[in-house]
């Protein structure tokens, strides 16, 4: 067995008497708990800080050095304090400084917080906040909950309450995670009602339809405050009380357990009107059914051998989702693409566009996703078999459920002789803002070269030579004067390089109906990222008419990505 690293203060002797010492300079008494020390191996100070440090008198607080010190804070803890802002409700610990690592380093001393610290972050707890001596940042009150690991209700932070409303029933949906360990739960409410008002809230669709389980149902409480209990019993009993219902059980066959949706306001901005946090308590019940299974629900109240469970709430509205996006990126939820091909290259620029809000996304491509696929492919063995249009279409849609996709399982390169394919591709190409092509065939991409210059649609290629030691983005809007065979004249030219390639033959996987070319994940992620860069540069019009081409690889050595950029002028040479 591998014997532990040594506690901090046998790490770097001295220090946790320079700690000390600083603190007793500063006024302030320090009592050693030894018996801590010895049982925990948990430095514990209890500390004595005068009126000096506080601005409101003497006061007596508890200080923990993590085991990790010096290179994390230690935590000053005031029992006697009940806060508003800036302390812990139930753990009791202050926020004395933000949670950025980059406020604190080693070279920083416990006497130094206190007397930095300590009197704004009382002062600002007690009188709500506010100025610049607090960093911009919200405290949600249900952040400081204990939950059930590995469990969650989605919730919408787009939800409004009805005026005047507390409570109702909640009809829910619920299940496993996929692959998770056995425990995991994730819940949907799908329907919030308020008596005869129905239902004034759900989760989306685009959200309902990635997930399928039981259906059941509950209850939902709005509560004037949150609880300030981190025990769910206590947080059962308040909503329970506030309710005008006695709980019932489910509606799902012989299902014991209860469940109860709480609401109540917690500050999600500093400075801004209250926001709505959320939690989801489940029962369990603990002792055995009698009889079979009861189809009708029945009353009962919470019984001393439940066990309640506190689950996490996680936001997942559309504004959720977003969120997390530059404002500048919006006008692409507005904005349509059509991907040709799904291979290596293709299946992460479409999956990217969809993480970056890409309102509508056509999937394009006659293949079928192999396991070995996966190596290289945004999908993975869970999709093999799938056509990669579907696939994509699946892993597209768990990233932003909001995207409207329509994946095609046919070939561009296909005779063309059908009146259907032709109306589908001039459907494509009319709805398309862009349209991209990873196919990695000088065939099809003179085809969709052309149909893009047709129709004056803006065209995006994008390939990876031989083992990925490099790869081309090439960008051409529609009104362009340049156009695909240009592109071709200037790499004939040599005026447009093409980066090298592995001088290898192609393989052919067993199973695999023609040969294709190697390149590992991490070097043809670099070349479809810069695709997505360019289309979306492209979206929002800020892209210009060019090639961008990577080296990877110099000598048959790895090397740093080596991007230049080439500009497309008309060729003399060029029939257009």
């Amino acid at each position: 067995m591998v014997e532990p690293f040594p506690p901090w203060w046998e790490q770097y002797p001295g220090r946790l008497e320079w700690e000390i010492g600083a603190l007793e300079a500063a006024g302030i008494t320090v009592t050693l708990n030894e018996a801590k020390r010895e049982s925990e191996m948990v430095i514990e100070l209890a500390l004595g800080i005068p009126a000096v440090h506080t601005g409101v008198g003497d006061m007596q607080m508890l200080a923990t050095f993590p085991d990790y010190y010096p290179f994390a804070l230690p935590e000053v803890r005031a029992p006697g304090l009940a806060l508003d802002l800036h302390q812990h409700p139930f753990g009791k610990n202050l926020c004395l400084i933000g949670r950025s690592s980059d406020q604190w380093t080693t070279e920083d001393r416990l006497a130094g917080l206190i007397t930095g610290q300590l009197a704004t972050a009382l002062r600002l707890g007690s009188t709500g906040g506010g100025g610049d001596d607090e960093i911009d940042q919200g405290e949600p009150f249900s952040a400081y909950y204990s939950y059930a690991p590995d469990a969650a209700v989605l919730v919408d932070s787009a939800w409004v309450f009805p005026k005047g409303v507390k409570c109702g029933n909640v009809d829910l949906l619920a299940g496993a995670y996929a692959g998770a360990d056995q425990g995991s739960l994730w819940v949907l409410p799908t329907a919030l009602k308020a008596g005869s008002l129905g239902t004034f809230a759900s989760t989306s669709p685009a959200v309902r339809q990635l997930f399928s389980g039981v259906e059941l149902s509950g209850r939902w409480t709005l509560l004037p405050a949150p609880v300030r209990s981190d025990d769910a019993r206590d947080l059962w009993r308040e909503a329970s009380r506030l309710d005008e219902r006695d709980p019932e059980t489910q509606t799902g066959l012989g299902n014991p357990n209860q469940f109860r949706l709480v609401a109540f306001p917690e500050q999600h901005h500093r400075g801004e009107e209250p926001g709505i946090g959320w939690v989801l308590l489940m029962t369990i019940r603990r002792i055995p059914m009698k009889g079979p299974p009861r189809v009708k629900p029945r009353r009962r109240p919470l019984n001393p051998s439940d066990d309640v469970r506190l689950i996490r709430a996680v936001r997942a509205g559309e504004t959720d989702l977003a969120a997390r996006l530059p404002a500048r990126l919006s006008p692409l939820r507005g904005k349509h693409v059509a991907v040709i091909g799904l291979g290596a290259l293709g299946s992460t620029v479409a999956v990217q566009l969809a993480k970056s809000g890409v309102g509508g996304l056509t999937l394009l491509d006659r293949d079928i996703l192999e396991p070995g696929n996966s190596s290289r492919h945004a999908c993975g063995t869970p999709q093999a078999g799938l056509s990669k249009a579907r696939a994509v279409e699946v892993l597209a849609r768990s990233h932003n459920p909001f995207v409207e996709l329509e994946p095609c399982v046919f070939a561009l390169g296909d005779r063309v002789t059908d009146a259907d394919l032709r109306q589908k591709l001039a459907e494509i190409y009319d709805e398309a803002d862009l349209v991209i092509d990873a196919t990695a065939e000088v065939g099809v991409q003179e085809l969709t070269a052309h149909l893009a210059r047709s129709t004056r649609t803006d065209w995006l290629m994008v390939e990876a030579e031989n083992g990925a030691w490099g790869g081309t983005s090439v960008y051409i809007p529609g009104d362009a004067d340049a156009c695909f065979s240009c592109l071709q004249w200037h790499r004939v030219d040599g005026t447009i390089p093409i980066p090298h390639a592995e001088d290898t033959d192609p393989i052919q996987p067993v199973g695999c109906a023609e040969p294709t070319f190697t390149g590992a994940s991490y070097d043809l992620d670099e070349v479809s990222l810069q695709a997505v860069r360019t289309a979306v540069g492209a979206l929002l019009g800020e892209a210009v008419l060019g090639v961008d081409t990577v080296v990877l690889r110099e000598d048959g050595k790895p090397c740093l990505p080596q991007w230049s950029h080439h500009e497309i002028a008309p060729h003399d040479q060029c029939r257009h």
